[in-house]
């Protein structure tokens, strides 16, 4: 959806940024979908294709995208539905926090 699309380069950068932590992203679109506009784009992070309702069942269907921060411990701490510059701010923040105190 173009709000993902236009949150991922942030995720890129963030990557880069705070190399402890591991970015993903996941659709439900195919591989062969989702594959032009990652090379397009340069997207550095892993892509998840072809996702199930049963994800969505888990993390619920508040907007897209749907950004969801996991410790090290496997423990949600942060998720986030939708995007603007504050949310970006707020994920940023969190993600600063972990790698800060993982690295």
């Amino acid at each position: 959806c173009k709000p993902c699309i236009a949150e991922m380069p942030a995720i890129s950068k963030w990557k880069e940024k705070y190399p402890s932590v591991y970015f993903f992203s996941a659709t439900y679109n195919t591989a062969e979908q989702a594959l032009p506009i990652i090379q397009r784009r340069n997207f550095t992070y892993t892509h998840l294709v072809n996702i199930s309702d049963t994800i969505l069942d888990l993390v619920g269907n508040g907007g897209f995208p749907c950004t969801i921060i996991v410790d090290e411990n496997g423990t949600v701490v942060h998720v986030e539905s939708g995007t603007s510059p504050k949310q970006l701010y707020d994920l940023e923040e969190t993600i600063k926090q972990l790698h800060n105190q993982y690295k």
